[in-house]
């Protein structure tokens, strides 16, 4: 008999508040011919067949042959109902294929995920797996993997990888003072730990002397390892994988439109060139996005040509392909990503006989480009940024203004609304970057100067405020954020291409130099890779470098330098 201090009601209720889906599950007391017991005294009837079907466990408990299966009762002394009947609504909602959403906290996922994974559910066991890691929080991080390091390898290794790229926060919340020698020392032998050599030594110390203090045991492996510590490797004894980089594709070099590619490693502080397999044709003027897994570079101009022709590049595959190309030609185009990294905005440019205001949207999964309404005015050498899933125009030139402008495109009523508010200063061949909820823009040209200025709007306010200026004045430049601080290289500074780059810390208000780029260049672009196998491609290549190639006759490009100097 179900026990009377279970109140069933409130548990199904409960459950179904937080996981939009039908009102009972389907094989619960419906064609049921088996009964589950459960610690708390409450009798659960289930179809033997369809719970067996999904779950090893049942399916072994109601036909391995036992005198207890042939009985159809199945007791778990362990599991209360409310955590079975969790499991199995979830596992419906799995299996039913529909998209659905569930309310959930750290704590509850981790409850549901233990009786998952005993009744070796494993399709909720997965989903949960990636629900605990998008939840889980520095604090929580080390107690939680070691509560599943022998439940459940695929999760704590996922656990383990959290450690190793969020080791500073562990540091200074002290929750890594709780980890085994062993488990320390394998820690600072993983190529890519999160950490400073400075930083490991003063965790190193720290952890020695908290571990002997408390455990009054002599941390003898662990002092051996300080013996091997190099000063400027740290206990690797080589420079570490980064988990960040930056990646400069294309731009206006030397001599013309180039194909070089510039990778930025924040652990060595150093521009290096990658696997050659990443450049592809040279061009100049063009935008580059990533998304996912992949790069996409979009429109451009290689010293004869306008391009309206796009290209993927797939990690996996380390190749460039040619994906659908847009409705226009464009060089001087900018672009993003947004709703969810489904589509990519490409906006204005010029089509080799005038600068548009004309845009159009990309979406990927169909592989196809779709005109969208016109820009409120015509802007080539803007820049385009998604804040909070707004896309947003800033700056630009019309071929006679430069403009200090800018509009967001409403993706529901496919238009632009340009903001009433304007930066405090003309800005073509800008760059602007979303960064603590604010558009931050710097450098550019004005109509008669380039420009060190920079600037940051809140959308929301529509007041722009100054900001630090950089070092050195600058249009058509590429620029990136990363881990709360921007980055900016090369440009045209109104004699030459640039190969000097610096970095804005948004906190402090201050620019510090950077190594310069391998290759000096202007009208790049960069983008971020973060915690992806391909960073060792990236940072050790396996090929040699190819020198960066140009194309165009001499006439060309000095044209072209002409159009470059006055924009």
């Amino acid at each position: 008999m179900p026990s009377t201090l279970v109140d069933h009601a409130r548990i199904e209720k409960s459950c179904r508040r937080r996981l939009q889906g039908p009102s009972k599950l389907r094989w619960k007391f419906r064609e049921a011919d088996a009964v589950i017991i459960t610690s708390d005294g409450s009798r659960v009837g289930i179809s033997r067949r369809k719970l067996a079907s999904y779950s090893p466990f049942f399916n072994a408990a109601f036909f391995a042959g036992f005198e207890e299966a042939r009985k159809w009762v199945v007791r778990l002394p362990t599991i209360r109902y409310e955590r079975l009947y969790e499991a199995l609504y979830l596992m419906e909602k799995l299996d039913s294929g529909d998209d659905f959403t569930f309310d959930i906290s750290l704590r509850k996922a981790l409850q549901i995920f233990e009786t998952a994974n005993f009744l070796t559910l494993d399709n909720v066991t997965e989903w949960l797996a990636k629900r605990i890691t998008e939840l889980m929080v520095p604090e929580e991080l080390v107690n939680v993997y070691r509560q599943v390091l022998y439940q459940c390898p695929k999760l704590s290794n996922r656990l383990h990888t959290l450690i190793v790229q969020n080791c500073d926060k562990l540091h200074a919340n002290k929750t890594i003072m709780e980890f085994a020698e062993n488990e320390m020392i394998d820690l600072l032998e993983h190529p890519r730990l999160n950490l400073t050599p400075s930083q490991e030594k003063i965790m190193v110390d720290e952890f020695i002397a908290h571990r002997e203090e408390r455990d009054n045991l002599a941390l003898k492996a662990m002092r051996t390892e300080m013996v091997k510590r190099n000063d400027d490797w740290g206990y690797l004894g080589r420079p570490r994988t980064p988990n960040k980089v930056l990646v400069t594709f294309g731009g206006w070099s030397v001599a013309g439109p180039s194909n070089a590619v510039d990778v930025y490693d924040t652990r060595a502080n150093k521009w290096t060139l990658p696997d050659s397999r990443l450049f592809e044709a040279p061009k100049a003027y063009h935008a580059t996005v990533r998304v996912g897994r992949s790069f996409y570079t979009i429109g451009g101009f290689n010293g004869v040509d306008y391009y309206s022709t796009v290209r993927r590049f797939n990690f996996d595959s380390m190749a460039w392909t040619d994906v659908a190309g847009m409705t226009e030609t464009r060089c001087y185009v900018n672009a993003c990503v947004f709703d969810n990294h489904c589509r990519i905005l490409a906006s204005g440019g010029h089509n080799g006989h005038a600068r548009l205001k004309t845009a159009e949207i990309y979406n990927i999964q169909k592989n196809e480009w779709s005109p969208i309404a016109d820009m409120t005015i015509i802007r080539s050498d803007a820049h385009v940024v998604n804040i909070n899933e707004k896309v947003i125009v800033v700056g630009g030139f019309d071929g006679g203004t430069c403009h200090k402008t800018y509009e967001y495109y409403d993706d529901h009523k496919n238009q632009w609304v340009r903001y009433s508010s304007q930066m405090h200063n003309s800005r073509s061949g800008v760059s602007a970057v979303a960064i603590n909820g604010v558009i931050f823009v710097t450098g550019g040209f004005n109509g008669h100067r380039r420009l060190n200025t920079s600037e940051f709007v809140d959308p929301r306010e529509g007041i722009w405020h100054s900001a630090r200026s950089m070092s050195l004045g600058r249009s058509n430049f590429a620029m990136a954020e990363m881990d709360g601080r921007i980055y900016v290289s090369g440009g045209f500074d109104g004699g030459a291409t640039s190969d000097a780059c610096e970095v804005y810390d948004f906190r402090r208000d201050a620019w510090s130099p950077l190594p310069k780029l391998n290759v000096r260049r202007s009208a790049g672009f960069s983008a971020v890779v973060e915690y992806d196998d391909i960073i060792d491609a990236l940072t050790h290549p396996s090929e040699q470098y190819k020198p960066a190639t140009v194309l165009g006759n001499r006439q060309t490009m000095q044209q072209f330098g002409l159009m470059h100097g006055a924009t």
